[in-house]
């Protein structure tokens, strides 16, 4: 190979290189942003059946508050009774993770545990009304879980309405960021 060549060959071949890696910088970023916009659509749809297609209750708003333990954490629910009638809330069930003790957030006095609120007769909601609860996690429950900067809670709620016992099973889980 003539010598005036190869100086020709490296430069080709470090031009080559650096296109390699524009397209390779390339891709990483738009996937890095195409997990970040998922994360948010899924927080944003969640706030949207919450908040507007769930029924009979709504949960109008929520943010969970982790404690310095891994696996402490307080979710913060403001739930809503948007129907002409009185229901009586009986149980919250969050999945994953163990959200025992439940307290109202206006007085931060017992509720309860999410299994069982105000054990001998439920929490009531009249048509209207809305109402702020805490729901805890302890590190201590076998069944906690560390909770993540972002974060899908699955929820159940069950309630009578005065024709018996109900559920409400979210179709969509309770999605964000914490706090």
């Amino acid at each position: 190979m003539p010598p005036e060549l190869q100086g020709q060959t490296s430069t080709e071949w470090i031009a080559l290189m650096a296109v390699i890696l524009v397209i390779a910088l390339l891709v990483v970023t738009l996937t890095n942003s195409m997990i970040k916009s998922t994360a948010s659509i899924s927080a944003t749809r969640s706030k949207s059946y919450w908040g507007s297609q769930a029924a009979p209750l709504l949960i109008t708003d929520w943010n969970i508050h982790p404690h310095p333990a891994p696996k402490n954490a307080n979710l913060t629910l403001y739930i809503y009774n948007p129907t002409p009638n009185r229901i009586i809330l009986k149980t919250i069930d969050l999945e994953p993770g163990y959200f025992n003790q439940a307290f109202y957030l206006t007085t931060l006095t017992s509720a309860g545990t999410a299994s069982n609120l105000n054990p001998s007769s439920g929490i009531t909601l009249a048509p209207g009304d809305k109402i702020g609860l805490i729901v805890q996690q302890l590190a201590a429950d076998a069944d906690s879980v560390e909770v993540s900067n972002s974060y899908e809670l699955n929820l159940t709620m069950r309630y009578d309405m005065g024709m018996g016992a109900a559920q409400e099973v979210g179709l969509v889980p309770l999605a964000g960021k914490r706090s």
